[in-house]
């Protein structure tokens, strides 16, 4: 299922104002350029940076924190632990995205250290 997700790209790219707009591809045909998926996020990167950058952050929110829900309760399977809620996760997420990390909430697995650490690090 992960495997799939080059098929944004290709969505992104075939859905995209660049890609069907004909003098758009003209000009890139003229002067060799392709219209491809790095070409499109340029586009949109320059043109609407902050709508961009707001739903990558949205989605990278949701997304790991998703992550990590699955990871604490799966590796936590055996043990009397009591699994995480997603709100749990997602204060957890945002205040390791902050480099805040106040340890009210701890990985108790590695897969969810190592989301932490990602996190961090992104």
């Amino acid at each position: 299922m992960l495997s799939r997700v080059y098929l944004l790209g290709r969505f992104m790219v075939l859905h995209s104002k660049q890609f069907q707009d004909a003098s758009t591809r003209t000009l890139a045909a003229l002067n060799r350029i392709q219209v491809n998926f790095s070409f499109v996020l340029k586009t949109v990167l320059d043109q609407q940076p902050i709508l961009f950058l707001t739903t990558f952050t949205i989605i990278f929110w949701i997304v790991t924190s998703w992550t990590f829900v699955q990871c604490e309760r799966f590796g936590q399977a055996d043990q009397d632990v009591p699994s995480i809620l997603y709100s749990n996760a997602l204060w957890f997420i945002a205040i390791t995205f902050m480099l805040n990390g106040y340890g009210d909430i701890v990985p108790q697995t590695h897969a969810g250290r190592i989301i932490a650490i990602f996190v961090g690090v992104v």
